[in-house]
């Protein structure tokens, strides 16, 4: 049995709402909210197993930058680039 499902569609400077068919065997759940309901799960674990006293971080932190670290050359001399200079080229395709 197909399902009718209405799909953005953008011709030239518009944007359409298009009607598609798809067979139910098409359709899957998307997976976007997946890790929200895991970090939902993981908090209301923190909150029980945390005591009264104890202030703990719910919120979803971003990934921190890289530590800083020596780059290590074996013996081999660091080689300093620098951008070319720039170059007018004109070509004439009228012959």
């Amino acid at each position: 049995m197909p399902w009718a499902s209405i799909v953005n569609k953008q011709v030239k400077g518009k944007i359409l709402s298009k009607r598609i068919n798809v067979r139910m065997e098409h359709i899957k759940h998307s997976k976007s909210r997946d890790s929200f309901l895991n970090q939902v799960k993981e908090n209301d674990q923190k909150k029980e197993g945390a005591k009264e006293d104890i202030w703990i971080q719910l919120k979803h932190q971003p990934v921190p930058p890289r530590e800083a670290h020596f780059v290590r050359t074996n013996g081999k001399e660091p080689e300093l680039l620098e951008p070319s200079p720039y170059e007018f080229m004109a070509y004439c395709t009228n012959k």
